[in-house]
């Protein structure tokens, strides 16, 4: 039933949402805003109330939560598009009746949802400039609301891409070899980490666990250093089966070429240079819909810098939260303890360049991050 509603019923109300928009463009804005955020408040908390309802183990509570968070993001850049988009119709609007002043053209036009091409006398190369858009995404929106269809929100939520765009780049076929190859991938990588879990990490934990009880604090010190090494491989694999086996995996399938996951994280010299480069998909939503929208509206890079920490601390702990139906605040703290290391490290550069800052940063990672986070 989870699959059925995820699958189903929250892209066929999204798509609803955005045809009702096109149709009634004098709609108010709060009433559109309203039901986009109640579909996108279901779906985060539909898969709480399933986990709680059937208690399920923390790590398929995980995977299910993944999902939702998924959704969510793909959702929110889904209509933050068509939102743009619409902007540019009205704009393309006024650039056509401005260009016509002979014409006996109605100026309501201007606040309709669909380019009146038809008394319209400048190019599309003149119209792309004045739009600031390059040729092929002038057409979409000269296309608009008829491009809005089904089947191209059902391959945005088939690719391994967070972020929505009218056109993206495809193979000529999908490549089921390469689908076949990072399946088994996967599946290997699953056996490798699962059992560095069990085997070598659960058991020093319990250890270390223990040792506070009996206030033993110095050998429990020592054994908590202990669980960085496997930890750290731990996490290794677990980065390699989700970004390069996972999500390469469905780019195969679809035949979606944009294959850049992520970036040389393990070279990074602070903690911004981190967050930056592990995972670009989140990283390029994260700027492209949460960090630039502020700056545009003139908010200082340090607050904008600061609501996207806690918009994504507020995400970890709802993973955490919700996989183990308790909200203890780790997952926020965790992330929001971090900001002024960045904020730190971005205000004294010089201090953090070249080898130092990479071996600051693993230690930081290795011996202190992924322990505590464990």
């Amino acid at each position: 039933f989870y699959a059925m509603h995820m699958f189903a019923v929250s892209p066929l109300i999204s798509i609803a949402i955005e045809k009702f928009v096109a149709s009634k463009p004098s709609s108010p804005r709060w009433i559109v805003f309203l039901l986009i955020c109640v579909n996108l408040f279901y779906i985060l908390l539909f898969p709480i109330l399933y986990i709680q309802m059937h208690g399920l183990n923390p790590l398929s509570s995980c995977f299910y939560l993944m999902f939702a968070c998924i959704w969510f993001f793909k959702f929110i850049s889904y209509h933050h598009i068509w939102h743009d988009v619409r902007y540019n119709v009205i704009k393309a609007n006024k650039i056509d009746l401005a260009e016509n002043p002979d014409e006996q053209a109605d100026v309501s036009v201007i606040k309709t949802l669909k380019v009146h091409r038809q008394k319209a006398k400048i190019s599309i190369e003149k119209l792309g400039d004045k739009l600031d858009l390059p040729r092929d995404l002038v057409h979409e929106v000269l296309n608009y609301p008829n491009n809005i269809r089904l089947k191209d929100l059902g391959m945005f939520l088939l690719v391994p891409t967070l972020c929505f765009q009218l056109k993206y780049p495809y193979y000529a076929k999908c490549n089921v070899k390469g689908f076949i190859y990072r399946i088994i991938e996967c599946f290997v990588f699953i056996v490798i980490w699962v059992t560095i879990i069990s085997e070598f990490s659960f058991p020093i934990v319990q250890d270390t666990v223990s040792l506070f009880r009996r206030e033993e604090y110095v050998d429990a010190f020592f054994s908590f250093l202990k669980l960085s090494v496997p930890n750290t491989f731990g996490w290794f694999f677990q980065f390699y089966l989700g970004f390069h086996c996972y999500l390469n995996a469905w780019a195969e399938l679809t035949g979606f070429s944009d294959k850049n996951f992520y970036d040389d994280w393990w070279n990074a010299k602070t903690l911004g240079e981190y967050w930056r480069k592990w995972n670009l998909p989140v990283h390029y939503w994260l700027t492209r819909h949460l960090y630039y929208p502020m700056r545009r509206r003139k908010i200082s890079r340090g607050v904008s810098m600061a609501i996207v920490f806690t918009f994504s601390a507020l995400l970890h702990e709802y993973m955490l939260a919700g996989c183990f139906g308790v909200i203890t605040f780790l997952g926020f703290n965790s992330m929001m303890g971090q900001l002024p290391i960045i904020i730190l490290q971005d205000t004294f550069p010089k201090y953090f360049k070249g080898q130092f800052g990479n071996v600051f940063f693993w230690i930081f990672f290795c011996v202190i991050g992924q322990p505590a986070g464990m």
